[in-house]
């Protein structure tokens, strides 16, 4: 069965300094914010695209689980003579641990995938506020009294 590969649970699971390092602004460090903000978008990108392959990986472990606990239970049940419903052997294949560990799976590379798509739009939104701020910025140097104002 498929994991999530490490590279892909390792970025999604940056520390909180990390993600606070890639999602806020530092005032006092504006330039080194413009010069950093292309690579934390390329690794959190990069992130989301692993988690995505993580888990359609991970959904296709699921089919290939369901379908074989369908078959191994549907042939116990005709070893034993035993008959069941469709709506028994769905609620048996529900049951089995084997496909109960491949949801589990499932689920976990959802939120790997989720937490890496959050990431790169706050990167994004912080790139859209960098550059926000740069045009305020020159406006205020070049002497734009409206800007100058608007900051007070």
């Amino acid at each position: 069965m498929a994991r999530p590969s490490r590279a892909a649970v390792g970025a999604a699971e940056a520390s909180d300094a990390e993600v606070r390092r890639a999602t806020t602004i530092e005032p006092a460090a504006l330039q080194e914010e413009y010069v950093r903000v292309p690579a934390d978008l390329a690794r959190w990108s990069w992130a989301r695209t692993e988690a995505a392959r993580a888990l359609r990986l991970a959904e296709l472990d699921l089919e290939v689980v369901e379908s074989a606990a369908r078959f191994r239970i549907r042939d116990g049940l005709e070893a034993e003579k035993k008959k069941a419903t469709v709506d028994d052997l769905g609620a048996m294949v529900a049951a089995d641990q084997a496909r109960q560990d491949a949801v589990r799976r499932v689920i976990e590379a959802t939120a790997l995938k989720e937490r890496a798509a959050d990431m790169v739009r706050a990167i994004e939104a912080k790139k859209d506020m960098l550059v926000s701020l740069g045009a305020d910025i020159r406006a205020e140097k070049e002497g734009d009294p409206s800007i100058r104002d608007r900051r007070r």
